[in-house]
């Protein structure tokens, strides 16, 4: 036997003690990782409750209703509406601050008198409201461009919609939107709407503040105080240096850039004031704006016309020895059928619109188109003139309009015809002749190619109308 004794294979020996893992780096930094905590939402901004208040009395008014017809139709339903489609059809509420959340809005809107106050609810899809029924003011187009303010020259602190609100209630001395006593300033406000005119060149954008704005006030009783109060001529007191205006000119852009300097809290009226006469501020009624702007036309048209290079006129020409030969040698006498129509070339030339043709038509149906105005000017004319009218030049929601005739004779027709039925009392509809000035200025904004067509229908309608010749009809084949 051997000496060595047999060991299973299943017994071993004591192994050597393995050392503890320890976890690698990268996976405690993955670790980390999943632990961040996930990202607050961002805070809803800080919105001014007068600001809301003072939109939504605009945007509720009787003039607002009278110019957007998709908020009337909407709010004349007597029923709960959502708020986000109030908003969304209303041009006043698109100057809300941006990111205001409807909750923000219901909160302001429950500061209001209950009178005033809309029955509110939380619905599927928001929040939505009921307004309390009013009767609105029933003015004209014409009464309400009569409560109209034109005013220049705003302080520089009033950038937005509801700054404006609130520095012109403060120069008007009348309570702001905010927290009015009755619900009178809130269902019908003093300041019924603002809007900002938009420039030459940014039609169809967004309105955005210039410095100047048009007001509707409630009444006319309110238009005269506040023209009275600020008027648009001011005279300067004589103890103002220049010195001393840059001095305020210079204070006013420096506290433009500060926000606590802002008009925004609407609390110091003398403030206001103040900065409101730094400013030059000043109004103007909206008839006196329209007479304003005609005559810069009109001027501004003139030096248009002086600036414009003049053709050199042809000089005659003389024989070699300095005389005239015209006496001797007279020109051939022109035909008669030459003599009796006028040449249409030397016309155009001359004249590069018609004249006579031109009318401008005032107290139109508030209910129109442009079909029904010259079914309306086409009936002062012959029944087989139905293209007598060339073109009718109105405006959606305008009371006036330009009718524009295919010849001098159409216009006096139409003239007689509607100032008899005026006599009558069988029409409203009052025409007035352009003519001179007015004329070739109204003219110059037409297209020259379609000035060129005006002028070519006129010349062949005076034409048949003085006795022309009927045009024979050619024969088939």
């Amino acid at each position: 036997m051997s000496a060595f004794a047999f060991l299973p294979r299943s017994v071993k020996g004591k192994g050597k003690a393995s050392e503890p893992a320890t976890p690698s780096a990268v996976a405690s930094t993955s670790y980390a990782q999943a632990a961040v905590p996930a990202l607050k939402a961002p805070r809803a901004p800080a919105v001014d409750a007068e600001d809301v208040r003072a939109l939504f009395s605009m945007a509720l008014s009787s003039y607002s209703m009278f110019v957007e017809p998709a908020a009337r139709r909407l709010l004349d339903r007597d029923e709960f509406i959502r708020l986000a489609a109030l908003i969304s059809v209303s041009p006043m509420l698109a100057n809300l601050p941006s990111g205001i959340s409807e909750a923000q809005i219901v909160t302001a809107l429950r500061e209001l008198p209950e009178d005033a106050r809309p029955d509110m609810r939380i619905g599927l899809h928001g929040y939505e409201l009921k307004l309390r029924r009013k009767e609105s003011l029933q003015y004209t187009h014409s009464a309400w461009e009569h409560r109209t303010v034109y005013v220049e020259n705003v302080p520089v602190h009033a950038r937005s919609m509801a700054a404006v609100h609130k520095v012109l209630c403060d120069l008007f001395d009348t309570p702001n939107a905010g927290l009015p006593s009755t619900s009178i300033s809130f269902m019908e406000p003093t300041i019924q709407y603002i809007s900002f005119p938009a420039a030459q060149n940014n039609r169809g954008q967004q309105e955005r503040f210039q410095g100047f704005a048009f007001v509707v006030f409630r009444t006319e009783d309110l238009v005269q105080q506040f023209l009275e109060r600020w008027p648009w001529s001011v005279s300067r007191s004589g103890q103002e240096t220049l010195a001393q205006t840059a001095a305020m000119d210079d204070e006013m852009e420096d506290s433009e850039s500060d926000d606590s300097g802002s008009l925004a809290n609407g609390k110091d009226h003398r403030t206001t004031v103040e900065l409101a006469i730094r400013s030059r501020l000043r109004t103007l009624s909206k008839a006196d704006w329209s007479k304003l702007k005609a005559e810069y036309l009109a001027e501004h048209g003139r030096l248009f016309d002086l600036s414009r290079p003049q053709a050199p006129a042809s000089a005659a020409q003389v024989p070699a020895n300095g005389r005239s030969n015209t006496a001797s040698t007279p020109l051939p006498l022109p035909s008669k059928r030459q003599s009796d129509q006028p040449s249409k070339r030397a016309i155009t030339e001359t004249q590069s619109y018609p004249t006579g043709c031109l009318v401008f038509a005032r107290g139109l149906p508030a209910q129109t188109n442009k079909t029904a105005l010259k079914a309306i000017f086409a009936s002062a004319l012959d029944a087989d003139k139905a293209d007598g009218v060339d073109y009718v030049d109105w405006t959606k929601g305008m009371d006036m309009c330009y009718v524009r005739f295919s010849t001098a004779h159409n216009a006096q027709r139409a003239l007689v015809h509607f100032r008899e039925a005026r006599a009558d009392g069988a029409a409203s509809v009052r025409l007035e002749l352009i003519d001179g000035e007015r004329e070739r200025i109204y003219w110059e904004k037409v297209p020259e190619h379609l000035r060129r067509q005006a002028a070519e229908r006129a010349l062949n309608g005076n034409a048949v109308s003085a006795d022309a010749p009927p045009r024979k009809r050619r024969r088939a084949g």
